[in-house]
């Protein structure tokens, strides 16, 4: 009886996988001991993005991977700035309206050793695997990266998510790097940084700086008016 009800139980998690009903960040995973074959050095000469510095090609792997290969088209060495073992990127969605919209936000690590990078040499192909959500909604995604501040875009696909997933859920506001943010700026800037937009922690970074460099002058401050009083 034991034994049926684990068969019957891991049946039902594989039919939950990627029926997310709201926005969740994104969880990819990079593959470290990938090495790209004629077929796909092929496909990304053929791509219309092929002189493009960087490249991107998202191909769905099955009915719940999404595999992410980016290509190094410069003629140096990139030194690809990774979190833990996840590349900065998030999966955006056409809604009704067709606007692109983001339906995964970004986790930032307060832990210093959760940063890497990675060198990725001329011409080579790196990759990683990400979430493939199945919802009700038939729509084209693609993905978002940041790199060096700027946003690379893959190529788009056809998929099916929840149209919830276009909504901000209440953990977002909860979590950890918007509440930072918020400490020294406001909410435009918080969803800025959690979605990947260019510039955006460059931005948070000047503030928290401001913010540093006010406390010291008002702990000067304070400390000059002490002295005159004990003089």
């Amino acid at each position: 009886m034991k034994y049926s009800f684990s068969i019957i139980f891991y049946f039902f998690s594989l039919a939950i996988v990627g029926q997310n009903k709201s926005m969740v960040y994104n969880k990819n995973q990079s593959d470290f001991k990938f090495t790209a074959n004629e077929e796909l050095k092929k496909e990304f000469n053929e791509n219309e993005n092929s002189n493009s510095k960087i490249q991107v090609i998202a191909k769905i792997t099955n009915d719940t991977v999404i595999s992410i290969y980016l290509k190094n088209n410069t003629e140096d060495s990139l030194n690809l700035s990774k979190q833990d073992r996840h590349l900065y990127l998030i999966q955006e969605a056409k809604n009704k309206k067709g606007e692109w919209k983001p339906i995964e936000y970004w986790s930032n690590s307060w832990c210093g050793n959760s940063y890497l990078s990675e060198n990725v040499e001329s011409q080579k192909i790196i990759k990683t695997e990400t979430e493939k959500y199945n919802g009700t909604f038939e729509t084209e995604i693609r993905f978002k990266f940041l790199i060096y501040d700027e946003v690379v875009y893959s190529n788009q696909l056809k998929g099916k998510i929840n149209v919830t997933q276009f909504e901000i859920p209440k953990e977002f506001r909860e979590h950890s790097t918007y509440k930072n943010v918020l400490r020294f700026s406001d909410r435009e800037l918080a969803e800025k940084v959690m979605f990947l937009e260019p510039n955006a922690m460059k931005e948070f970074s000047e503030k928290y700086k401001k913010w540093v460099n006010m406390i010291a002058d008002k702990n000067k401050k304070r400390i000059e008016t002490e002295n005159k009083k004990d003089q």
